[in-house]
């Protein structure tokens, strides 16, 4: 982009100088690119210009100057009417002419004849249009595309197993089957079981009711030969019994004896 701008601000300058350069040539002759100027001195104390003779192009000026001196001086040209200054001076001038026109010219001092200035003006070519080379455009990089980035799967979340709780079966108790508890045969020559009633006794109704004892039969197993608890749990209904009746025995006489006090 920098590039393209400075030659396009070239080729506008280049543009510029040439509708300039038309401008300033009204005769429409060919001219020098660049237009000069040649200086060209009146001898303040002599009689002669120097230089006294010039080639230029067409276009050129020619700038005559006078210094200050002892000697009156002006310049006349030929094709021209008026000299500049128009009367010889002592004092410091300058003139200048620029020449649009191929040819010679002359110009002397009007009251010094042999003081001459003889110019020649040369035609210039018209120089060939510079082609300027139009910049080889550079190539415009493609941009890469970036790589596509393939997205990865989407992990899918595997359900979780629910656990079914299992149910444990609660045990099944199994009925005890019926113990039944071996009924010792009776041995010949052995006693039988005999029942002991167990008598119990109420209290009078001073002291309360008390619940009547229920005489519990008490089945004394025949032992065989002695051995075994037979015996045992006898003896032990027998000691029962016998507490029991004079437990009873006893309450009844403390009762009989409360009864006279009481009457």
């Amino acid at each position: 982009m920098a590039i393209n701008r400075r030659i396009t601000v070239l080729l506008v300058a280049c543009a510029a100088l040439a509708v300039a350069a038309l401008l300033a040539d009204p005769f429409g002759g060919a001219r020098s690119a660049v237009a000069a100027n040649h200086d060209v001195v009146a001898a303040p104390d002599g009689l002669e210009f120097s230089p006294s003779s010039l080639t230029i192009d067409q276009g050129d000026t020619v700038v005559v100057y006078h210094p200050e001196g002892n000697q009156l001086h002006n310049i006349h040209w030929d094709d021209q009417g008026a000299a500049c200054p128009g009367e010889p001076t002592f004092d410091e001038w300058t003139c200048d002419r620029t020449f649009n026109k191929t040819g010679r010219f002359e110009a002397i001092c009007d009251i010094h004849p042999s003081m001459t200035l003889n110019v020649k003006v040369e035609g210039v070519s018209t120089p060939k249009p510079v082609v300027t080379p139009k910049p080889t455009p550079k190539p415009t990089k493609k941009p890469t595309p970036a790589p596509t980035k393939t997205p990865a799967p989407e992990r899918t979340a595997r359900p979780t197993p629910r656990v079914t709780p299992r149910v444990t079966p609660a045990p099944t108790v199994a009925p005890a089957p019926p113990s039944t508890a071996p009924t010792p045969e009776p041995s010949p020559g052995a006693p039988s079981a005999t029942r002991v009633p167990v008598a119990t006794a109420s209290l009078p109704s001073v002291l309360g009711p008390s619940p009547a004892a229920t005489p519990s039969p008490v089945t004394a197993p025949a032992s065989s030969g002695g051995e075994g608890p037979a015996p045992l749990l006898l003896i032990l209904a027998l000691g029962l019994g016998g507490a029991l009746a004079g437990g009873a025995f006893l309450r009844r006489r403390a009762g009989v004896a409360r009864s006279p006090s009481a009457d």
